[in-house]
């Protein structure tokens, strides 16, 4: 280099004022070529330096195959090159190489790029790297992911729902990209405070809960993923609530009402409508009649004049009548 070591070319070759070479390695701006006679003189060197320069040569680095990337993720895309242009282009195929689709016509080799990864997804993802000139050119070495952004959408209950306690319920749900296993939570004062149902569950978008107390009518079911960071709740509140229950506990069996006396009839009571009739059979339940009506159900007793007919078969029913 520079002339001051010289490498042998052709030890001994025709005198026809030209010669084939194959450029080899190592590259240097420094060169110079001696020609001279098989004894040694006369000889000639090049009149200037010349440069034997390295293969132009574009390498991806990142992603090179099984990243995985989510859309409305920044990344990093890397690549070095040697001997190249100031600019190059980056593309991206989501089939395997098939198509690519521009993703900078024209940005600076400086060996990194940010992209805030676009839709849709495709787990058959590579990019290629090209001098602004076409050539040289590299893609990743195997294929990437783009995946869909993580997310979690609670179906059901959604809103409006009326679930009984000691009922069997499904809530449901769809999910993208959280992983095996979720979270579920009730809430039953509009989402103040929560409660745990389920720690983890398999994400197979059902669970099935016997519904248990208290009731409310402000309740919301949340579902998450184990680590809490994605989630989504009931769009509006649902209802969990106590079936109604009347209970006659007088007259109940065995007691003797004479006709012309005043008797109580009492009652307990849970989540009616507040309003009640009285009805009495004397027939073993084969038809009714009407004894009292309007009757509040807080009243938890009325009183009953015993009429006519007398009967050995006699019941005695109280109705919520809405």
């Amino acid at each position: 280099r520079s002339g001051q070591n010289w490498g042998i070319l052709a030890e001994d070759t025709q005198n026809d004022g030209s010669y084939e070479w194959v450029v080899t390695v190592p590259s240097s701006d420094s060169c110079l070529i001696r020609i001279s006679d098989i004894t040694g003189a006369p000889a000639g060197s090049s009149d200037s330096l010349f440069t034997i320069s390295e293969i132009p040569v574009i390498t991806v680095e990142a992603p090179n195959g099984g990243e995985d990337w989510t859309i409305g993720t920044e990344q990093t895309i890397l690549w070095t090159s040697v001997n190249t242009s100031e600019n190059v282009k980056i593309e991206l195929s989501r089939d395997g190489g098939q198509n690519w689709g521009i993703l900078a016509e024209n940005t600076q080799n400086d060996g990194s790029y940010e992209w805030v990864v676009t839709v849709p997804s495709s787990d058959s993802c590579l990019i290629r790297i090209s001098d602004i000139t076409g050539t040289p050119a590299d893609s990743s070495d195997s294929l990437f992911t783009i995946s869909k952004i993580p997310a979690i959408t609670v179906e059901l209950p959604n809103g409006g729902e009326e679930w009984k306690i000691d009922s069997l319920q499904v809530m449901r749900w769809s999910s993208v990209n959280i992983g095996n296993t979720v979270k579920i939570e009730l809430s039953r004062n509009s989402g103040s405070s929560w409660e745990l149902l389920a720690e983890s569950v398999e994400n197979n978008g059902q669970w099935e809960w016997n519904v248990g107390g208290p009731v409310s009518d402000s309740c919301l079911i949340r579902i998450s993923n184990t680590d809490g960071s994605i989630s989504d709740q009931s769009d509006s509140l649902f209802s969990i609530f106590e079936a109604p229950q009347l209970t006659v506990t007088a007259p109940n069996g065995d007691e003797v009402w004479e006709i012309g006396t005043t008797e109580e009839i009492n009652w307990s009571a849970n989540y009616t409508s507040g309003i009640l009739a009285i009805k009495l059979s004397r027939d073993n339940g084969a038809t009714w009649e009407t004894i009292a009506e309007e009757i509040h159900v807080d009243q938890y007793s009325a009183n009953y004049d015993v009429d006519e007919p007398p009967s050995d078969s006699c019941l005695l029913k109280i109705v919520d009548v809405v």
